[in-house]
């Protein structure tokens, strides 16, 4: 007995479907050694900030102070000009860093 030919229905195993199936295989092939090789690299860099955290939490923490410390300067800085604003009216006796050729030579006004 012969069967009939379904003449409507494409063959199972065509050409675009065999590729198809033949590059998936090869891509996901592909994406698992990088996922690998993205692994390892996470795992070095993870272990270099667990090198270096430390140090950048320190120097964070010297970078806090100083700015502190360069606030509280600026505001006695300006307390001390207010001041003598006050005792020496229309006086200035700040000076500037000035001088030919680097020297950095202090004139006073």
């Amino acid at each position: 007995m012969e069967a009939k030919k379904r003449w409507h229905v494409p063959p199972a195993f065509s050409v675009e479907f065999v590729s198809y199936y033949h590059d998936r295989a090869a891509r996901i092939e592909e994406l698992r050694r990088r996922l690998g090789e993205r692994l390892k690299e996470d795992g070095h860099l993870r272990d270099r900030e667990a090198r270096t955290r430390p140090n950048f939490d320190l120097a964070s923490r010297r970078c806090e102070s100083a700015r502190e410390t360069n606030e509280e300067k600026r505001k006695e800085v300006t307390l001390f000009r207010e001041t003598v604003d006050k005792l020496r009216p229309g006086e200035s006796i700040f000076f500037s860093w000035g001088g030919g050729e680097g020297r950095g030579e202090v004139s006073w006004f």
